[in-house]
């Protein structure tokens, strides 16, 4: 379908779209971090607003309570005989926290974490590492295999992800599936480095978190509407 077949509404909506004004919006947005519940968060909103009403729109803001997460720290250290091996990670939102003193055990490589994978190498008990981004499916996977915690190779860049496999915050029927073994993921020293993995592979490893938290808290979560 090219434009000139189009009905003249949607033609003319097409060419009222500014690429300028769209990048404009989006640096805009991106001035504030807009984590749930916090005061950046609102000051998006009032702006989103204030755009809606100048085009003509009334709104409606509704705050709702809300439960939820975002990462605080996390810090992650490969033991190897008397030699310690510190390594970029990040954990996750409504990821478990490690115990107060931190979480240490064998570490063992399966691969891309699928059934497989984890049943090849004897995960239960033990830290899992794993190739590949985590996602909530997959973290499911590596606890229904009994592994202790995980450590994801995500590469230079690491990742901001939640692993609560619900859309939106857990409820009475939903708690049951919020993740439990602590995953981090971890990274550093370039885009093919995949820290851990040859050191996973060859001789008795073990991987320590030392006070990796995530934060839970009930918040007032705002709602805009326009009708």
């Amino acid at each position: 379908m090219t434009r000139g077949s189009l009905p003249r509404e949607e033609r003319d909506l097409i060419e009222a779209v500014s690429a300028d004004a769209l990048m404009a919006s989006t640096r805009a947005i991106a001035q504030w971090v807009r984590l749930s519940g916090t005061a950046d968060e609102t000051k998006a909103f009032d702006w989103i607003e204030q755009r809606l009403r100048e085009a003509g729109l009334e709104t409606a803001r509704y705050a709702h309570p809300g439960l939820v997460s975002w990462p605080e720290s996390a810090s992650l250290t490969l033991v190897a005989g008397a030699a310690e091996h510190s390594i970029p990670c990040a954990t996750h939102g409504f990821a478990a926290s490690t115990p107060p003193g931190g979480l240490e055990g064998d570490l063992v490589y399966a691969g891309r974490g699928s059934e497989e994978d984890l049943r090849k190498a004897g995960v239960r008990g033990k830290i899992v590492l794993i190739d590949g981004i985590v996602a909530p499916n997959r973290n499911m996977a590596v606890e229904a295999a009994g592994a202790a915690g995980s450590i994801w190779i995500a590469g230079a860049s690491l990742p901001q992800r939640i692993l609560s496999p619900c859309w939106g915050p857990p409820t009475p029927e939903t708690a049951a599936l919020a993740p439990r073994p602590p995953p981090r993921s971890g990274g550093g020293g370039g885009p093919n480095r995949k820290p851990g993995r040859s050191r996973g592979r060859r001789g008795p490893r073990r991987a320590e978190r030392r006070r990796a938290t995530s934060g839970i808290a009930a918040f007032a979560v705002p709602l805009s509407i326009a009708p």
